[in-house]
């Protein structure tokens, strides 16, 4: 079964809690990636998105040059180790109302997954599922039509047998 180590992104761009703002909109911006992971010596502590800095900054008015990222970052942080199963790290999405885990060892940072990751990810698995039960199908098709033919060839040679 597959788990979180076999999809999550490897490569996080890390936000300090004190750094303002703009800087991490404009390193989110030149990355085209929508979080950073907000780390406190290797550890994260928290995430910060483009939802964060609509809804806490844009819309509120706030100048996003005097505030600091650990004023707005979404905290408390949901981790999962790397053998996260993807139908697990689902559910949590789902319980938690999450959109993204941050994936983590012995409180390290090793990786982020996404619900796009892993749906992606099922996506793929499932149409491998139907091109499986299809050519079980077929199998099954085959098989049975020579099964009837070879009825067929009995009933015939029975037939002018005793005709």
């Amino acid at each position: 079964m597959k788990t979180l180590k076999d999809l999550m992104t490897t490569h996080i761009l890390q936000a300090q809690k004190d750094e303002p703002v703009i800087s991490v909109a404009r390193i989110m911006s030149e990355n085209k990636i929508s979080c950073m992971v907000v780390a406190d010596e290797g550890k994260p502590i928290g995430m910060i998105t483009e939802r964060d800095m609509i809804k806490k900054i844009i819309a509120q008015g706030i100048d996003p040059h005097k505030t600091k990222v650990n004023k707005i970052m979404t905290t408390p942080i949901e981790s999962v180790p790397p053998d996260t199963t993807l139908e697990r790290a689902l559910e949590i999405m789902e319980d938690k109302k999450i959109r993204r885990l941050i994936v983590a060892k012995n409180n390290r940072l090793e990786g982020l997954a996404t619900q796009t990751d892993i749906l992606k990810e099922t996506k793929g698995i499932q149409k491998k599922n139907i091109s499986l039960m299809y050519h079980q199908n077929l199998q099954s098709y085959i098989i049975i039509a020579a099964m009837v033919f070879i009825l067929g060839v009995v009933v015939y040679t029975l037939m002018r047998k005793f005709v």
